[in-house]
């Protein structure tokens, strides 16, 4: 298993009211809040690399730039896209955007850059256990 350059990876969903700015704490409008875009965009990086990663292994987020430029009502279906631009040892890059299922061929919404790593997954929850 590996993890190339081009692996790419989505996940679709329908805006709920749960996944609004205001009911996620981070506006008072009923709109795609940006936590949800960020966490669609991370799945989509984890689809992108399921294939290549060990099952002894887990890939962590260490760094998010999103620029989220244009709202998403509810009811509305949208798509998370990852694609891995960077892959240097254990530190993989993906360019992840956002786009409304519409009509016009997918309005962007989103886009930006995620940086994760992919750690032994023991080693990580060893980590945890001893609080740092």
């Amino acid at each position: 298993m590996a993890i190339i350059v081009g692996m790419t990876g989505s996940v679709t969903h329908e805006v709920l009211a749960a996944d609004t700015a205001r009911e996620l704490g981070s506006g008072d409008v009923d709109v795609l809040g940006s936590p949800r875009v960020v966490a669609w965009c991370e799945a989509a990086t984890l689809a992108a690399v399921n294939s290549g990663v060990k099952d002894s292994d887990v890939v962590v987020g260490i760094r998010i730039s999103l620029e989220h430029i244009h709202p998403a009502s509810i009811g509305e279906s949208v798509t998370a896209n990852a694609t891995v631009s960077a892959a240097d040892g254990r530190i993989v890059t993906f360019d992840v955007e956002l786009v409304r299922n519409d009509d016009q061929g997918g309005t962007l919404l989103a886009h930006g850059e995620i940086v994760r790593v992919v750690l032994s997954r023991e080693a990580f929850q060893a980590r945890l256990n001893q609080g740092n």
